[in-house]
């Protein structure tokens, strides 16, 4: 498990196994749109389904937006 300090450009956020969490946010108590936003975003799928594919063998295959740094740009 390798944890990489974040960015001095980006403060508050942190880089683990492949994800990221950005805390550095703030909303109004009154920003009703800003609160409808990160609910939206919070409540998104993970996975985007024009990037899954059925192998040739039947299995799931699903395409990485960028290329993985140490190998191959499809996992299934």
């Amino acid at each position: 498990m390798e944890l990489r300090p974040p960015q001095r450009k980006q403060p508050r956020c942190a880089f683990l196994e492949g994800f990221s969490l950005h805390a550095h946010t703030h909303l109004h108590a009154n920003d009703r749109q800003g609160l409808e936003r990160r609910c939206r975003y919070g409540a998104r799928g993970a996975l985007a389904l024009e990037r899954l594919s059925r192998a040739e063998d039947g299995r799931i295959a699903y395409r990485m937006k960028r290329p993985l740094p140490d190998g191959p740009e499809r996992s299934g």
